[in-house]
C-alpha cells in the first residue's frame, strides 16, 4: 500500500477530528477498508512508584484484552502517560497500533514525510496546522491550552478506555467534551489500595538471635546502602518490567526490600551511573559510622531520593581488601579536567547547596561481587525485624535490624 497525505484523518480517526486540533495534513498508508474500528487508552498522570499502581496496571489490562478481543487499532502518541506501556506490550498482546505524532514545525513534517523506509501499517503523521483557526467560532480554541497529543486521543479515536480519570485533571475536562464512545474502567474501591502497610507487627525475636561476626566494628565501617527502584533492575530492559507490571507479577515489585533480595539472590550488586558524571557505573560506597546514619537520613527533591537509607551491606575488612574501594575526590571543575579518564569516575563535585564530603564515599566501578564473599563477610540490614527475616531465608549471610545496628554501636561507644 502506497503512502498517501490527505487533508482528511485515516479512516481510523474521526472524521471531525478538526475541532479538536485545528486544520492538519495526515500521512499515513493509503486504506481502501473504511471500516477500521479505533480505540485510545488514556489516563491521568500515573502516580509512583509503579509498583504500587497495581490496580492501575490491573485496568490497562482489562483494556488490553478488550481490545485485543474486538481486533481494533490502538491509536497512541509520543508522552501520552499509557504510550510507553503500549509499545512494551504490543508485541506480547499482538496489538495493532497506529503510532501518531504530531509535528510542531513545518521543518519536522517535511523531513517526516520524506524520509526513506516503509510506513508502518496504522502509522500517522499529523502537520502543524494549516491555518489559523477562526477564533470566534472554532470549538478547539476552548481547548488549545491542552495538549495536542492528548486532544488527538480524546478526540480522535472511536472508542476511549479511561483507565483513569482524576477529578479537575486535563483529562477529565477532554472527556467531558467527547461525544463518541468512552468505557471508563473500575475506579479503585480505596485510595490506600496499592499502598503498602504503613507498619507490620514486628515477630517475637529478641536480641540474642541476632549474632554478628566478630569483625563487625560499628565505628569502623564500609557500607553500601540501597534504596527502593521505581524502574528495571540492572541488566533488566524497561520493556520486561513494564509486562510484568502490566501482568500483575510479584517479582514487578522492586522496593527497597526486594532491591536487597535481587542483590542477595544474585549475589552482585551492580552499579549505576544515573548521578554520575559521564555515566561510569560505580557501586557507591560510604565510611560514615552507622551510628550517624540516622541523622544523614534526608530526601533530596532534586534528586528524587532518600540518602542513607536504613537498608544496605556492611563489608568485612577481608571483604574491603577484595573489593579494593577507591576513595572519592571532592573538588571543582578544575579538579575535574586535571584527573585522567581512569580516575574521573571516582570524582564528584562541591555542590554549593549541599556537603557531599559527609558522605566519605568511596567507589567500584562496575559491580561488586559477593560470591567470592564467605558467610561472615558481610552483614545484611533492613529497617524492620520482619523484613530481616524474609531476608534471612534467602540470604547465606546474617542479616539484622538497623536499629540493632544502631544499639549495638551504643554498647561498642
Amino acid at each position: 500500500m502506497s503512502r498517501v497525505i490527505s487533508s482528511q484523518p485515516p479512516p481510523w480517526l474521526l472524521p471531525d477530528l478538526e475541532r479538536w486540533i485545528g486544520n492538519r495534513l495526515y500521512c499515513f498508508r493509503e486504506f481502501h477498508d473504511s471500516k477500521i474500528e479505533s480505540a485510545a487508552f488514556v489516563s491521568s498522570q500515573l502516580a509512583r512508584p509503579l509498583y504500587h499502581q497495581k490496580h492501575w496496571f490491573s485496568n490497562l489490562n482489562s483494556a488490553l484484552q478488550m481490545a485485543v478481543k474486538s481486533d481494533i487499532v490502538v491509536v497512541t502518541s509520543p508522552k501520552t502517560t499509557t504510550y510507553r506501556f503500549l509499545q512494551a506490550c504490543a508485541s506480547d498482546f499482538n496489538l495493532r497500533l497506529s503510532n501518531t505524532v504530531i509535528c510542531r514545525t513545518q521543518k519536522q513534517w517535511n523531513k517526516l514525510i520524506t524520509a526513506d523506509g516503509s510506513t508502518e501499517d496504522f502509522e500517522c503523521i499529523i502537520s502543524p496546522p494549516q491555518s489559523l483557526p477562526n477564533l470566534p467560532h472554532n470549538p478547539a480554541n476552548c481547548i488549545k491550552a491542552e495538549p495536542e497529543r492528548d486532544r488527538l486521543l480524546i478526540g480522535g479515536a472511536q472508542q476511549v478506555y479511561v483507565i483513569e480519570g482524576r477529578i479537575g485533571s486535563k483529562t477529565q475536562r477532554l472527556l467531558n467534551r467527547r461525544e463518541a464512545q468512552t468505557e471508563w474502567m473500575p475506579k479503585s474501591p480505596n485510595p490506600n489500595i496499592d499502598r503498602p502497610p504503613t507498619s507490620l507487627p514486628p515477630p517475637s525475636i529478641t536480641d540474642t538471635t541476632y549474632l554478628l561476626p566478630k569483625w563487625f566494628n560499628p565505628n569502623a565501617t564500609l557500607a553500601h546502602w540501597t534504596r527502593a527502584v521505581d524502574g528495571p533492575w540492572p541488566l533488566q530492559s524497561e520493556a520486561d518490567w513494564y509486562l510484568q507490571l502490566i501482568h500483575g507479577l510479584p517479582k514487578a515489585n522492586h522496593s527497597a526490600l526486594a532491591t536487597l533480595q535481587n542483590i542477595v539472590s544474585k549475589e552482585v550488586i551492580y552499579g549505576t551511573g544515573r548521578t554520575i558524571r559521564e555515566g561510569h557505573k560505580v557501586v557507591c560506597l560510604t565510611r560514615v559510622p552507622i551510628s550517624r546514619w540516622q541523622e544523614q537520613h534526608i530526601y533530596r527533591p532534586h534528586l528524587r531520593r532518600w540518602d542513607f537509607c536504613p537498608y544496605g551491606v556492611v563489608f568485612s575488612p577481608t571483604a574491603v581488601s577484595r573489593i579494593a574501594p577507591t576513595a572519592v575526590q571532592y573538588g571543582d571543575e578544575d579538579l575535574w579536567k586535571s584527573l585522567t579518564p581512569a580516575e574521573r569516575p571516582y570524582f564528584q563535585a562541591i555542590d554549593c547547596k549541599i556537603d557531599w564530603t559527609i558522605e566519605q564515599e568511596q567507589r567500584v566501578l562496575g559491580a561488586i561481587a559477593l560470591s567470592p564473599l564467605q558467610n561472615n563477610d558481610l552483614i545484611f540490614f533492613t529497617q524492620t525485624p520482619w523484613e530481616a527475616e524474609q531476608l534471612q531465608i534467602y540470604s547465606r549471610w546474617p542479616v539484622v535490624p538497623f536499629d540493632y545496628l544502631q544499639r549495638t554501636d551504643r554498647i561498642h561507644t
